[in-house]
């Protein structure tokens, strides 16, 4: 009884870890989508994305699916389940972030995502600026 619950344990947190690596792919397609420089429509940041992390996110999932596809012939039920699930997340979180995300960067996305960000240090360095150069330091 004991090792069957930790066993379903031991799925489930696995189970947590693989939704992280959805999570990761995801971040890094922001990543991307954010840092590309200037003023660009959210069409150009989201093809600057896809060309710039969708090989290595493609890379990382095919990398993990073929480990499970050796896993599926083995004996041991765990490892079998392991690549089952492993499998499934990797499935579902190359639809979620190529699919899914980027197509929300693209139709909802904004032109210019650190634009507000940009203005409060403006406004900070400008007030730091003046309050220095009103006590005459450099």
């Amino acid at each position: 009884m004991y090792v069957c619950c930790a066993y379903y344990w031991l799925l489930i947190q696995l189970d947590t870890d693989f939704h992280s690596c959805s999570c990761d792919f995801v971040i890094h397609f922001g990543h991307a989508y954010n840092h590309l420089p200037g003023s660009r429509t959210k069409e150009e940041r989201t093809k600057h994305a896809l060309l710039h992390m969708g090989p290595s996110i493609l890379a990382a999932a095919v990398t993990s699916m073929s480990s499970a596809i050796f896993m599926l012939f083995c004996r041991v039920t765990f490892f079998t389940q392991f690549a089952e699930m492993l499998l499934l997340t990797m499935t579902h979180a190359i639809i979620g972030s190529f699919v899914v995300y980027l197509v929300h960067t693209d139709t909802y996305g904004p032109d210019e995502p650190t634009k507000f960000v940009q203005s409060i240090v403006t406004k900070i360095t400008v007030a730091c600026g003046a309050r220095r150069s009103s006590r005459g330091e450099l």
